[in-house]
C-alpha cells in the first residue's frame, strides 16, 4: 500500500491471517483498470477498488523474530479481528477494529493500524486506563500484579511497552519504560523499592534501588533486579570520568537493603517471588563484606538474612559501604576473620551470625583468621557483635594450622593441630583454643594443660604451662611433665620439663630438662637418609645433683648428667655411681659411670679404678706393716703398699632379692665356667665371699 503521507510503498500484513472473505480486484465492468470516476448506477466510483470483505474478521499474531526473539506466540498474545469492509486498499491506510487478547492483561478493544515509520508493522496504540491493568491474571504462579501507566501501551515491531509502575508483593517499580511479554518484562531503567514485612509466611527485607536493570520471568516467579551489569561498564570507564563523578554514579547504582541507618549494599541480582527477597553478588555492610559464589545464595528476611557457598569477610576496620572497592571483596585491610565456600545464618536484631562449612565442602580449612596467621576446619563459629567476639565449635577431627610460614597445607613448617573449640577475642587479637588432644612439634607431642592453648598474632602461641611432652611421636619412649614449653612452629619447640624416671623397684625421681634442641643423627644410614639430608631429632639434658638421692636402681645412687634422645628408648648417663650400703656407713666412694641402659646398671670393673685421683679396689689385701688382712669393696686400699692377695674385676651387679652385690668376670657372670676371680658382697650381714686366685705365698714371700 501506498503511505500518503511520505509518498512510499510500503508491505504490510505477513502476520495476518484472515477468515474466508471476498477480495475484489476491480469492479465486474473495469477489468482492465483503465476506467476512473463514479461507476455507472452506484455511488461507488471504479477507484474505491481494491476492497476486501471478511465477515468473521481474522487474527494478527506478533510472533516474529525481530519483535523480542518471537516473544509473542500465537496461542498468548495476538489481536482478533471484528468484521472487515474495506475500499481502496491502496490508497487508504487500513485500520482493523478489533481487541487483543493476551495473557499479559485483560482483554480490550483496540484498532490495529500500520506503525509509522521506520517500523512497518502492523500494531497498536492503546490509551490505558487510569486504574492501569493486573498483570498476568490468568497466571497461576504470581497473584495481585498490577500496573499503572504514564503513557500511551504501545504495540510496535519492539514489542509491547509502556512506562509506568508496576506493583507485586511488598515491591514496586517505576520506569520509563517496560516491555511486556507473554512470559516476562523487562526494563533497562526501574527504580525500585521492597517495603520491609511479612506476606502470606514469606519475609522481605527492606530494599531500594535506581536505574536498575529488570527482568521477570513470571512463569518462574521470579522479579529479577540486576545493577551488577550496569556498575561494570561504569568502572570500566572509570578513568574517563572525574573521581567525584564516578563516586556518586556507583553509589546511586548500588542496591540498599535494611534501611539507611545501617545499610547494607549490593552489587549483582535481586530476586522478588512469593517465597521471599533473595540476592547474590557483593554484599558489603560497614563491618562485613560477603562475595557470592553460586546462583542467588543470600535469602533477606525482615531482621535477619542467610546466604549459601559464599565468601565472607569480617572487616578489622569499619569502611563505607558506598565506597568503591576495586577489589569487590579483597581490601587492602587483613579480614578478622574470613570463610570460604560457607553458610551464614546472621540475625540483625541479636548482632549474631552463625557462619558454618557448606554441606558440599566439609572437612577442609574453611575459615581464616589473618591476624592469627590460622586457619581451621572447626564446625561452626558465632560471630557476636555486642561482645565482639567469635567462638568457634567443633568435634574431634576439627583442626586448626598456622600459615605464618606460607598457605600451603603441606608446609612443614606451620604448625597443625586438633582442637574441638576456640574463642576469638577481637578487641585483643587473641584466640584461647581448647579441646586440643596434643601438639606436635618436631617429634615431640605435646599436650597442653587442661588442652588448651592461647594464640596471639601472628601465629604466637602463648607458653604452655604445666604441659606433658612424649617423645618421641612414634614411640613416645618418653614422658616429661610440668612443662613450660613455647611452641614456635611445626619443626621447633623450646623450654624446659620434668622428666619422670622410675627405676625396675617403681621408684619414681623428677629430673628437670631443658635446652631442648633438635640435633642429627650421627652416622645415619643412608637408607634412613630423604634426598640426602640426614634425620634430626630431640635432645635435652638435666643434671642429677647429689642431694637429690637420686636411686638409678636398688641400692645404687647416680649424680651427673641423664641425656635424653628421642630415638632411643633409654637414657644415656654421664657422671658417677655410689653403692647405698646399710651396713658400711662409712662408704662415700663415688664411682665414674657412663651408660645408655638406662636404669639397668652396668658397671665395668677394673681390678683398680682411679676415683678422686685415689686407687680404689675390690678384693682382699695384706698389711705391710702389721702383718693383718682385710678387705676392700670399691674402696681404697690402706696404703698403696699393701700387697694384694685378691683383686676382683669384671662386672657389678645387684640382686636385691637377697641384699648381695656381685662383681664376677663376664664368663662367670654368664655361668658359662669358673676361670677368673668372683667377689661377693652381703650387705645384710657386711660379709664378703670370694672365689678364684689367691696370691697367698706371694704375699708370704713379701714379708
Amino acid at each position: 500500500m501506498q503511505d500518503t503521507t511520505l509518498g512510499t510503498w510500503n508491505e504490510y500484513g505477513e502476520e495476518i491471517s484472515f477468515k474466508p472473505g471476498r477480495l475484489s480486484i476491480n469492479d465486474p465492468l473495469n477489468k482492465s483498470g483503465r476506467k476512473k470516476g463514479q461507476i455507472t448506477g452506484q455511488e461507488r466510483n471504479y477507484e474505491s477498488f481494491p476492497q476486501l470483505s471478511i465477515p468473521e474478521g481474522g487474527e494478527v499474531f506478533f510472533y516474529a523474530k525481530y519483535r523480542q526473539k518471537t516473544a509473542y506466540d500465537s496461542a498468548r498474545a495476538y489481536f482478533q479481528l471484528y468484521e472487515i469492509d474495506m475500499d481502496s486498499l491502496t490508497t487508504k491506510v487500513p485500520i482493523f477494529p478489533g481487541k487483543f487478547i493476551s495473557n499479559i492483561f485483560p482483554e480490550f478493544e483496540e484498532k490495529l493500524v500500520p506503525m509509522p515509520f521506520p517500523d512497518k508493522t502492523m500494531g497498536f496504540i492503546h490509551k490505558p486506563p487510569q486504574k492501569g491493568y493486573p498483570l498476568y491474571p490468568q497466571s497461576d504462579v504470581i497473584a495481585d500484579a498490577h500496573v499503572t501507566f504514564n503513557r500511551d501501551l504501545v504495540m510496535n515491531r519492539d514489542g509491547l511497552s509502556s512506562g509506568g509502575e508496576i506493583t507485586y508483593l511488598t515491591s514496586t517499580l517505576t520506569g520509563p519504560e517496560f516491555i511486556f511479554m507473554p512470559d516476562s518484562v523487562t526494563s533497562d531503567n526501574i527504580d525500585f523499592n521492597v517495603k520491609s514485612g511479612k506476606l502470606n509466611g514469606a519475609e522481605f527485607a527492606e530494599a531500594t534501588g535506581k536505574t536498575a536493570q529488570l527482568r521477570w520471568l513470571t512463569q518462574e516467579d521470579r522479579m529479577i533486579i540486576v545493577n551488577k551489569d550496569e556498575l561494570t561498564r561504569l568502572e570500566e570507564a572509570r578513568n574517563s570520568l572525574a573521581k567525584g563523578a564516578f563516586e556518586q554514579r556507583y553509589k546511586d547504582k548500588l542496591f540498599t537493603l535494611y534501611g539507611s541507618s545501617d545499610p547494607m549494599t549490593l552489587q549483582g541480582n535481586l530476586t522478588v517471588s512469593k517465597d521471599g527477597l533473595r540476592g547474590e553478588g557483593n554484599l558489603v555492610r560497614k563491618d562485613f563484606s560477603i562475595l557470592s559464589v553460586s546462583e542467588e545464595p543470600f535469602k533477606f528476611a525482615t531482621n535477619q538474612f542467610s546466604g549459601d557457598k559464599i565468601e565472607f569477610r569480617i572487616n578489622s576496620e569499619k569502611r563505607d559501604p558506598y565506597e568503591f572497592d576495586k577489589g569487590y571483596f579483597y581490601t587492602e585491610y587483613k579480614a578478622l576473620l574470613q570463610g570460604n565456600f560457607v553458610d551464614i545464618d546472621f540475625d540483625l536484631a541479636d548482632g549474631k551470625a552463625n557462619v558454618y562449612p557448606d554441606e558440599e565442602f566439609q572437612d577442609y580449612a574453611f575459615l581464616t583468621l589473618p591476624y592469627a596467621e590460622y586457619r581451621t576446619s572447626i564446625k561452626e563459629a558465632l560471630w557476636d557483635l555486642n561482645k565482639q567476639s567469635i567462638t568457634m565449635k567443633g568435634d574431634t577431627n576439627s583442626y586448626f594450622t598456622s600459615t605464618i610460614f606460607g598457605a600451603e597445607d603441606y608446609n612443614e613448617e606451620n604448625l597443625t593441630f586438633k582442637a574441638t573449640q576456640a574463642f576469638y577475642d577481637i578487641n585483643t587479637l587473641s584466640m584461647q583454643v581448647e579441646g586440643i588432644p596434643f601438639i606436635n612439634s618436631a617429634d615431640a607431642s605435646i599436650v597442653p594443660k587442661d588442652g588448651k592453648a592461647v594464640i596471639r598474632k601472628n601465629a604466637e602461641m602463648e607458653e604452655l604451662k604445666e604441659a606433658v611432652l612424649l617423645i618421641d611421636t612414634l614411640n613416645r619412649y618418653h614422658r616429661l611433665f610440668d612443662g613450660n614449653i613455647r611452641i614456635n612452629s611445626r619443626l621447633e619447640f623450646e623450654g624446659d620439663a620434668t622428666y619422670q624416671f622410675v627405676n625396675v623397684q617403681k621408684d619414681t625421681f623428677n629430673v628437670k630438662f631443658d635446652k631442648f634442641e633438635l640435633i642429627e643423627e650421627e652416622a645415619a644410614p643412608r637408607s634412613k637418609r630423604k634426598g640426602g639430608v640426614t634425620p634430626r631429632f630431640t635432645f635435652a639434658q638435666g643434671t642429677v645433683e647429689e642431694q637429690d638421692n637420686f636411686y638409678i636402681t636398688s641400692r645404687v645412687l647416680y649424680k651427673g648428667d641423664i641425656k635424653m634422645y628421642a630415638n632411643r628408648q633409654n637414657l644415656s648417663l654421664d657422671g658417677f655411681i655410689k653403692l647405698d650400703l646399710s651396713t658400711r656407713s662409712d662408704f662415700n666412694e663415688w664411682i665414674p659411670y657412663k651408660s645408655d641402659k638406662g636404669d639397668s646398671v652396668f658397671l665395668a670393673v677394673d681390678e683398680k679404678l682411679t676415683v678422686d685421683n685415689q686407687i680404689i679396689t675390690s678384693g682382699l689385701h695384706f698389711t705391710t706393716g702389721a702383718s693383718d688382712l682385710y678387705t676392700t669393696f670399691l674402696s681404697p686400699k690402706q696404703s698403696e703398699q699393701d700387697f694384694d692377695i685378691f683383686l676382683a674385676s669384671g662386672i657389678l651387679d645387684y640382686n636385691p632379692s637377697i641384699n648381695e652385690f656381685k662383681i664376677s668376670p663376664p664368663s662367670r657372670r654368664d655361668g658359662d665356667g669358673y676361670v677368673g676371680n668372683r667377689l661377693i658382697f652381703d650387705d645384710s650381714q657386711a660379709s664378703i665371699f670370694m672365689d678364684g686366685k689367691f696370691n697367698l705365698m706371694d704375699a708370704i714371700n713379701a714379708k
